[in-house]
């Protein structure tokens, strides 16, 4: 009886540990089937409490849906299961729920890390007069730059795209971002981790150390 009694408090404290482990936002990572993961594009899932919203556009304060919690799942308004989560290694909140791979249907994973704030002194109108370049996975160099056209006009117009490539900031809170328009439709949001007036780090990045490092250039 006594046994029973410990072990029931293990299991509550684990319960309380998890809710404070979560409570704040989460950045999906990745997501997919096995090892078949890639980005998808801006997921953040922001935990209070009971409730968790889902927010898939910084453009708007509104959550594209609001899901409530009940044990270690997660449901929709209407009460209809949404995924279930577990808090892994690593500090990775994975969510679990079906999906489709080569047209079977499959359990899919959602990994999400913490959304942290931006470590900089610098505001939105600052970030965006700086110029970073970084090496791509082809050793070639990068630039990353604001407001303005980044790929040349030929390219495109070969492409038979209405235009190139552009690169926004946008901002939650304390924490800024990178927008990736290509041919006017956004490709990827990419948050970030630090920024001054020598370097710029983003992650959540599909590369092999989830970051990349970009120097001031002139």
């Amino acid at each position: 009886m006594k046994k029973s009694f410990i072990l029931l408090l293990f299991l509550i404290s684990q319960v309380v540990l998890s809710s404070q482990e979560l409570k704040g936002k989460w950045i999906l990572k990745e997501a997919g089937y096995k090892e078949h993961k890639k980005n998808v594009g801006l997921t953040i899932l922001n935990f209070d409490q009971e409730k968790v919203s889902l927010i898939t556009d910084l453009k708007t304060t509104n959550p594209e849906q609001d899901l409530k919690i009940k044990d270690s799942t997660l449901f929709m308004e209407n009460d209809k299961k949404y995924a279930h989560f577990k808090l892994i290694e690593n500090k990775v909140l994975r969510l679990f729920m079906k999906g489709t791979f080569n047209d079977k249907e499959v359990p899919m994973e959602l990994d999400f890390i913490p959304l942290l704030p931006t470590k900089t002194s610098l505001n939105k109108t600052a970030i965006e007069e700086l110029r970073f370049e970084f090496k791509d996975v082809d050793s070639e160099n990068s630039l990353i730059a604001f407001n303005e056209e980044l790929m040349d006009p030929e390219v495109w117009t070969q492409l038979n795209w209405k235009e190139g490539s552009k690169m926004i900031i946008e901002q939650l809170e304390h924490t800024f971002f990178v927008t990736i328009y290509s041919n006017g439709k956004k490709r990827a949001t990419l948050p970030i981790s630090e920024v001054n007036e020598k370097v710029l780090i983003l992650y959540c990045t599909p590369n092999p150390t989830g970051e990349i490092i970009a120097t001031r250039v002139n």
